[in-house]
């Protein structure tokens, strides 16, 4: 009866775990004064290519959310501000992890228990992945900088919110949630797609 508990205690954390969308660090910068609503298009940085496919459906997921917070998308050079968005991934070797199989070993024994769990399998090397989402709003009539602000968030490469398009939702919302932000503060958010 109690290692049933024991295992379904085990396995609800398993899931939960699972579950729990990763946390994205969101930094931004402002003059602290209000962006009043107008319209912006969006464009990327320098070496890009705006029209590729590629481009243009991250740009959509941004402008939804732009959209949300009263800067509504144009694709025209008559818009009221211009926003350079940036999408980028990479991936590093992260530390080493221990095999997820283990064998437990142990007993209850009047007021006093024990166990050991061996895990099977020797540590290996995992690999960390890094998606970023950085967007930089300028006024089109001065070309000033009014807003800048970065998403970056660290996810095991062998998980299914990995993917740059799987991440990119999330990293908006959470690059644009309260906008404009606290400026030159670090926040860490958790939004799930």
């Amino acid at each position: 009866m109690r290692s049933n508990i024991v295992a379904t205690l085990a396995v609800a954390c398993f899931i939960a775990g699972c579950a729990t969308p990763p946390m994205t660090e969101v930094t931004r910068f402002h003059l602290g004064q209000p962006i009043p609503s107008d319209s912006i298009v969006l464009l990327p940085v320098a070496d890009r290519d705006g029209t590729s496919l590629e481009f243009r459906s991250q740009a959509a997921i941004v402008a939804r959310d732009l959209d949300a917070v009263g800067l509504h998308p144009a694709t025209d050079d008559r818009s009221g501000y211009i926003g350079t968005l940036t999408v980028e991934q990479s991936t590093r070797i992260g530390a080493p992890k221990s095999s997820p199989f283990q064998i437990g070993f142990g007993g209850l024994t009047g007021p006093v228990g024990g166990g050991v769990t061996v895990p099977i399998g020797g540590k290996r090397a995992s690999e960390v992945r890094t998606n970023l989402l950085s967007l930089q709003i300028r006024r089109r009539s001065d070309r000033s900088i009014v807003w800048e602000g970065r998403a970056v968030q660290e996810i095991a490469a062998d998980a299914p919110a990995s993917a740059l398009n799987s991440a990119l939702p999330g990293l908006s919302k959470a690059l644009l949630e309260n906008f404009p932000g606290t400026s030159g503060q670090t926040v860490k958010v958790k939004v799930a797609k």
